[in-house]
């Protein structure tokens, strides 16, 4: 799975027979990942979702940032708990506009880290006891 964020678009590719198959969110993308559930959340323009990789159905779960429209989210992972971290950013590169959210596997979701300009690389030590962020 990757994402093409200025135009809105999941990209499920195949390695075994080279196919790609593209999904518009309508609306800017800065990170998927698989559910084990099925699906996948996402991190979109108007906030934290959940995807349909078979439908291509999206259905924002929360959107933590409702009053601003000058930040998109940019980049995201998810920990060994299964909690959702992603990182919103200035769309004109304003500095310390962006933050860090984690959404919990209940759905609700909490800012962790405010004054941010680009998150973008969030990876966890072997053991899962830190997190790396940039």
């Amino acid at each position: 799975l990757w994402v093409d964020i200025v135009n809105g678009e999941v990209h499920s590719f195949n390695p075994i027979n080279k196919s790609d198959r593209e999904y518009d969110v309508n609306q800017m993308i800065g990170t998927i990942v698989p559910r084990a559930s099925g699906g996948a959340m996402v991190a979109v323009e108007k906030g934290f979702a959940t995807f349909d990789l078979e439908t291509g159905a999206l259905h924002i779960v929360h959107d933590p940032e409702p009053d601003i429209r000058t930040k998109r989210f940019n980049d995201g992972k998810c920990d060994p708990d299964g909690r959702f971290w992603a990182g919103t950013m200035s769309k004109t590169l304003e500095h310390d506009k962006g933050a860090l959210y984690r959404m919990n596997t209940d759905f609700t979701d909490q800012k962790v880290i405010s004054q941010v300009d680009i998150s973008n690389g969030i990876t966890w030590s072997p053991d899962g006891k830190q997190m790396h962020y940039m």
